[in-house]
């Protein structure tokens, strides 16, 4: 799932497409659930809000989150407004054997049906009236808003460096990170951790600084 978002906020972001190797992914899993490739007794999932403070934390592949909240799932102008401003929404649902027969056949998920075959973490990087896109398993699918609110019970956004652009430091709709912080507190209620922009103190000079490194970094 996070290798998924950085492949598309990435692309729509900076413009500069970031693309994840297995291992890597692998090793973030592993690090996270307790997952021992080899032994697929010890894959039991991941909580996402695990996966989300790894991000931040830690990093994918020299990839880190700068900051990380979780929306409302059943609030659907909610979902839609915070795929529209941070490019991704990170999504925990319930895969039903209906959902995965119709994967498997090359069908979106326009109906559930049969038992629960478990959680599972998708990203949503699109919308419209009609249903989400998602991502998962190396392909997007296309998810009705009635399978949505049957099957999600949590959402995710995170704020990327990918998001902004390197030359002019605001995101496609044209918003800075203290913007994006804004956004992300009116969604959630959380603080803003980004100060506004050109702000002179040492700490706002820190956070640039530290965001500037990062992309140098991970080119």
């Amino acid at each position: 799932m996070v290798a998924h978002n950085l492949q598309n906020t990435s692309t729509y972001g900076d413009g500069e497409t970031v693309t994840v190797a297995e291992e890597d992914v692998v090793a973030a899993y592993s690090r996270v659930s307790g997952y021992r490739p080899g032994h697929p007794e010890t894959d039991r999932g991941a909580v996402l809000q695990d996966v989300y403070a790894d991000w931040r934390k830690t990093g994918m592949a020299g990839h880190r989150a700068l900051a990380f909240a979780e929306v409302e799932p059943s609030d659907q102008a909610e979902v839609m407004t915070a795929i529209n401003t941070f490019g991704a929404v990170g999504v925990g649902l319930v895969v039903t054997e209906t959902m995965m027969s119709d994967f498997n056949t090359g069908r979106g998920w326009a109906r559930t049906g049969g038992r629960s075959l478990g959680g599972h973490a998708v990203v949503a990087v699109g919308y419209d009236a009609d249903g989400v896109d998602v991502v998962t398993w190396g392909r997007v699918v296309r998810m009705s808003w009635t399978v949505w609110r049957r099957t999600v019970d949590e959402a995710w956004i995170a704020i990327l460096p990918e998001w902004v652009n390197d030359a002019t430091d605001l995101s496609p709709l044209g918003v800075d990170l203290h913007g994006l912080g804004e956004a992300m507190s009116a969604l959630t209620g959380d603080p803003n951790p980004f100060l506004p922009r050109g702000r002179s103190s040492l700490l706002g000079r820190f956070l640039d600084l530290m965001r500037r490194m990062w992309r140098w970094l991970t080119r």
